[in-house]
């Protein structure tokens, strides 16, 4: 899909993610008014998890804002005080709504399967791509619907990745070292199937490593 970016109106909302693009904005306040760049709105609306469950409904082609909270951070802005969302009017809508790993890594069902291509020691039924690739349209379905309703009508929306881990994530930090090489391995977070094995970017590259 392509955008009008000389559109009359911007608007930006979704999950927490959302905090650090309204820091930046309030940041660059100035530098905003001066270019006239028409960003009308901001805002964080829930968390991520809660746009894996039904937060919206589409009757008869109008859509309606159901879940409260959402609902109230929006209204005036993109829906009325009932939820219905507002027709199209040209503005593009830049949404954040749970596009990342995070939730679905930290599943518990990894404590018994593992995608077929990570299958080691301790040996645990695979998962076939197929499968990983259904799992991943299940836990996203819910917003990917809604994506799928709002730009049938009529509305422009755009999703906005995730950005790069914020300072307050620096002291989860960790490292280890690969035991047939001098290198040290940094990583955010570690994906692996026991203490000695696990993935990493080596130069960008992902690598098994041990640790």
């Amino acid at each position: 899909m392509s955008f009008d970016f000389n559109a009359s109106d911007y608007k930006i909302f979704g999950d927490s993610n959302v905090y650090t693009i309204a820091r930046a904005v309030v940041r660059s306040r100035g530098e905003l008014k001066a270019s006239g760049f028409p960003l009308s709105l901001v805002r964080p609306l829930a968390s991520a998890n809660e746009f894996y469950s039904p937060f919206y409904s589409v009757v008869e082609g109008q859509m309606v804002i159901t879940d409260p909270k959402i609902r109230e951070r929006l209204t005036g802005s993109v829906c009325d005080s009932e939820g219905r969302v507002f027709k199209p009017n040209g503005s593009v809508w830049f949404f954040s709504g749970g596009f990342h790993t995070l939730t679905f890594l930290n599943s518990k069902r990894w404590d018994t399967h593992r995608h077929w291509r990570v299958t080691h020691k301790p040996i645990l039924p695979p998962v076939s791509d197929a499968v990983f690739a259904a799992m991943v349209l299940d836990i996203n379905g819910e917003f990917l619907n809604f994506l799928s309703d709002a730009t049938s009508l009529g509305h422009s929306v755009a999703v906005l990745s995730s950005p790069p881990p914020t300072e307050r994530f620096v002291t989860r930090m960790w490292s280890a070292p690969i035991e047939w090489s001098d290198m040290n391995v940094s990583a955010w977070s570690v994906f692996g199937l026991s203490g000695r094995c696990f993935w990493a970017l080596v130069d960008g590259i992902p690598e098994r490593c041990a640790a």
